[in-house]
């Protein structure tokens, strides 16, 4: 039983990383993104300015600007998105069941089965 529960242990410990790790990745997959998108944005400017020597004119330079500064304006907002979606949950209490279980005395903490069911029956004996 013992055996069991510690096994059951590092396989949520297990889980509990590869989800740490995809989220990263995920976040990284953003962030590249987004670097991309940049990197795009400042081509167009490049190109627009090149354009805008040969031709004399200022639209094209203009318009590539104005697009650079609504990306940069949208990684922001999505910065900002990110950031406060880490923080709520690094500030949400834990709400996962098996805690919730443990406070209501349901699940046993380090205790025997028939210890945890007694209690339950002596609570709900009391009550009515």
């Amino acid at each position: 039983m013992v055996a069991e529960q510690q096994t059951a242990h590092g396989f949520k410990d297990s889980v509990q990383r590869l989800r740490d790790a995809v989220n990263q990745a995920e976040h990284n997959v953003r962030h590249l993104k987004q670097q991309v998108d940049t990197v795009k944005a400042v081509d167009n400017v490049q190109r627009a300015q090149a354009a805008e020597r040969f031709s004399g004119t200022n639209s094209k330079l203009r318009t590539a600007m104005d697009s650079l500064q609504r990306i940069k304006e949208k990684h922001a907002l999505q910065a900002a998105k990110i950031d406060a979606a880490q923080q709520l949950a690094t500030e949400v209490p834990d709400t996962s069941l098996s805690r919730k279980l443990q406070a209501a005395g349901i699940v046993p903490q380090g205790k025997q089965a028939s210890e945890v069911l007694a209690r339950l029956k002596a609570r709900r004996e009391a009550t009515g």
